[in-house]
């Protein structure tokens, strides 16, 4: 946890192994691949960020190139997942709805580059309205959706306001990059179901490949289960001669007293004992 920062750089190795294994699979589990290696490396760009004070220019324009990087690993993760999936799409709607603010934000930054974006707030409110349909009932995503309405309103009155205010006054700073960081605490969240299936069935893929080749064990619960396995295991009884002689009778109780269950049991048992 001390080095939760660093973890991502793993992270990004690893992704980039996904991703090349995923060029080198069959169809059947090329997507799924894909979909584990965008994501961590989507979760790189994440643990990298810094929202520690002081809140300025520099700062707000480093989270939103790092959100955004995120954004678009994301979008390929979910467009990577086999099969139609609403949740995926949904997904990938939001991502684009997400990189287009953030897009904004950094705009607004530019003191010679205000964009106009009317239009586009009434764009996002419709595609996120779609999402949240889809999301119903996906706690995650619902919320996801909240944070995305709360960035929206951020930029309305980043719109509104006198842009010099904002880049003057640390509490605006503040506030804007509060909501960044829940967005990109929350940012994993709506996909998480379908990044838990995609591990699985990469567990499949693998088990399919790479078969066990162990030894079989078995657990004995008791000494009658000892007893009705080897008689599995000797289900023939010897041929004796049963003929009445001193010699005879003695070599016909020795045959039976090797052949009983318990008694080659114990035989093995004293083998065993012996070679270690």
């Amino acid at each position: 946890m001390k080095e939760y920062g660093k973890s991502g750089e793993y992270a990004e190795i690893s992704g980039n192994k996904y991703i090349e294994a995923g060029k080198q699979a069959g169809e059947k589990f090329k997507g799924i691949s894909l979909t584990k290696g965008y994501t961590l490396k989507g979760r790189d760009r994440i643990r990298r960020l810094d929202f520690r004070p002081p809140f300025n220019i520099k700062m707000l324009e480093k989270i939103l190139n790092g959100i955004d990087d995120a954004s678009q690993s994301y979008k390929m993760a979910a467009e990577a997942f086999p099969k139609e999936n609403q949740i995926c799409n949904a997904f990938s709607v939001s991502m684009s709805c997400l990189s287009e603010m953030l897009g904004y934000m950094l705009s607004v930054i530019e003191p010679e580059k205000v964009p106009k974006f009317e239009g586009e707030i009434k764009n996002w409110k419709g595609e996120l309205a779609s999402c949240e349909n889809i999301y119903r009932g996906n706690e995650k995503g619902e919320t996801f959706i909240q944070f995305l309405y709360k960035l929206m309103a951020c930029i309305e009155n980043l719109n509104k306001s006198q842009k010099s205010t904002m880049l003057t006054e640390e509490s605006a700073f503040k506030e804007y990059v509060e909501g960044l960081g829940e967005i990109a605490k929350n940012i994993e969240g709506p996909l998480q179901k379908i990044i838990e299936d995609s591990a699985k069935q990469m567990d499949i893929c693998r088990l399919k490949i790479i078969p066990y080749s162990g030894i079989e064990t078995k657990f004995f619960a008791s000494s009658t289960d000892i007893s009705a396995e080897l008689k599995k295991s000797y289900p023939i009884e010897p041929e004796i001669d049963h003929e009445y002689t001193p010699e005879s009778n003695k070599f016909s109780s020795m045959l039976k007293w090797t052949h009983n269950p318990q008694t080659k049991f114990s035989m093995k048992s004293a083998e065993v004992s012996l070679l270690q």
